[in-house]
């Protein structure tokens, strides 16, 4: 299981996976008025699931790669140019689309796009009946992603306009983290525990303010994993 995590002002994103390189599950900074809401039980395979809008894959454009799994890769969304001659697509289903192109502007910290779309290796060498599992366990996740709505995990928000979901061109587009929880507590976390030890932070009597601060960054991640996993 890999736990990733994103910080941004007042929110922080972290997610869980079944995968070596990514994830699933985030957690987010939630108001007082919805932590109530965020703690109860979800009614996971009870629920209708919420079909996200479909885009085709010559309409989104991606970058490098950001990301590798036994099942597929993640690649960093840079737009998506919607085809408006698509007569298939309801209203409903294009206002959808249309506000997910809007949304595809890169942040002004990351430099980067909030989402990233997973899909079968193009490059994998495999037989068909190993082929056609890596596709289904794709297109399970996606399903899995459509019939949660919280705001500690992450959301689906496109997925590929095929006929088969074992078209070797099924993708689904979600959101992107930028950072592991490795990378929070062994770099970021370590690193602000010596800023608060050291000389001057004694000096100027920072030192508890500083590790106060730390620790309620620490307790409102542990807060969201829990938020999170109770909703599961």
């Amino acid at each position: 299981v890999v736990v990733s995590i994103s910080s941004f002002p007042h929110k922080t994103r972290l997610t869980v996976h079944h995968s070596r390189h990514y994830n699933i599950v985030k957690t987010e900074r939630t108001s007082p008025r919805n932590r109530t809401q965020s703690t109860k039980m979800s009614c996971l395979f009870d629920i209708e699931p919420k079909m996200p809008p479909r885009v085709l894959l010559s309409e989104i454009q991606t970058r490098e790669i950001v990301g590798k799994g036994e099942f597929g890769v993640i690649l960093a969304l840079d737009g998506v140019n919607l085809d408006f001659r698509n007569t298939k697509i309801d209203r409903r289903e294009e206002n959808a689309r249309q506000k997910l192109s809007r949304s595809c502007v890169r942040d002004a910290n990351t430099r980067e796009c909030p989402y990233v779309v997973k899909r079968y290796s193009p490059k994998a060498n495999l037989y068909m009946e190993k082929k056609n599992m890596r596709l289904k366990v794709l297109a399970t996740e996606a399903a899995v992603l459509s019939m949660v709505n919280h705001p500690n995990i992450i959301k689906l928000r496109a997925i590929a306009d095929v006929e088969d979901v074992l078209d070797v061109d099924f993708f689904f587009v979600m959101d992107r983290l930028f950072c592991t929880l490795s990378d929070k507590i062994y770099v970021e976390w370590k690193k602000r525990q010596k800023k608060a030890c050291n000389f001057k932070a004694a000096i100027f009597r920072k030192k508890k303010r500083l590790s106060e601060e730390l620790m309620v960054d620490r307790l409102f991640v542990a807060r969201d994993i829990a938020n999170a996993m109770v909703y599961l």
